[in-house]
């Protein structure tokens, strides 16, 4: 049977990550390549790849550690809001 092998970039799409994200994924053992081309680029076989798998992985690794709001009208007199989420809490300082 004849697979189809795509570049990284289809790869990718078709798990809705970056490219940067197949590549990290590499490094850690998680998604290898199915093969590679003369020249070194990678290649993965669509038949292989599992979007629902990996998507609950992506999502569930992801969190937000902290960001800052800044109200113009406000940032004229100096005064910044930082909110820093702990797993699901807000706590404003």
């Amino acid at each position: 049977m004849l697979r189809k092998l795509v570049p990284i970039k289809e790869a990718a799409q078709a798990l809705g990550v970056s490219t940067q994200t197949l590549r990290r994924w590499e490094r850690e053992g998680k998604l290898l390549p199915d093969g590679r081309t003369a020249g070194g680029r990678r290649r993965y076989d669509l038949a292989r790849l599992q979007p629902e798998k990996f998507r609950a992985a992506a999502q569930s690794s992801r969190r937000t550690v902290a960001y800052a709001r800044v109200s113009f009208a406000i940032c004229e007199a100096k005064q910044v809001e930082i909110v820093i989420l702990n797993q699901g809490e807000d706590s404003t300082f």
